[in-house]
């Protein structure tokens, strides 16, 4: 729960962009972050503990981090959140990006029977999809907005600033 009326969904920790030092110069996370251990599933691991594979991460942390979101909105929903509700998917960045976005509509798919999006101001903030089909399917769940972050107006410093967005994605 972020403040009085918004819960934020991030379902894991880290952003991949720090494993090979091309983080966003603006990024926040911490660098020493990198051999933490928490309660969520953290992309440092996919490549130490995982042989750099996505699936078999998710997978080793996907159930429990379905139960727990699900427990969390049903205690959540028995509050009256005021004035407003807002929800807010994000997380950090995983170099396949698209894998990213099934990690969010495992999540999504865990709790879609108990809240109706398309009621609450609702979004997802994450790096672009490359299957365009993806964004539909976040609609097709009731979501309000997608958020890209567009970090600068200029595709020159977007590659200075956003190493590894720039990388991964680009700025066009």
């Amino acid at each position: 729960v972020v403040g009085l009326d918004k819960v934020s969904i991030i379902p894991f920790d880290g952003c991949e962009h720090w494993t090979c030092r091309e983080q966003c110069q603006f990024c926040g996370a911490n660098p020493k972050r990198l051999g933490f251990t928490g309660i969520k599933p953290n992309v440092f691991e996919i490549k130490t503990k995982f042989d750099g594979n996505y699936k078999a991460w998710w997978a080793y942390y996907r159930d429990y981090m379905c139960e727990a979101v699900s427990k969390g909105f049903e205690a959540l929903l028995k509050e009256q959140i005021k004035p407003h509700f807002h929800l807010a998917i994000m997380s950090g960045n995983l170099f396949d990006l698209d894998f990213n976005w099934e990690i969010v509509f495992d999540l999504i798919d865990e709790i879609k029977d108990k809240v109706d999006f398309s009621k609450l101001d609702s979004y997802l903030n994450l790096m672009p999809p490359f299957d365009i089909k993806k964004i539909k399917k976040v609609y097709q769940y009731g979501f309000k907005y997608i958020c890209f972050n567009l970090e600068c107006f200029d595709e020159g410093r977007f590659k200075k600033v956003c190493p590894g967005k720039h990388r991964i994605y680009g700025y066009r």
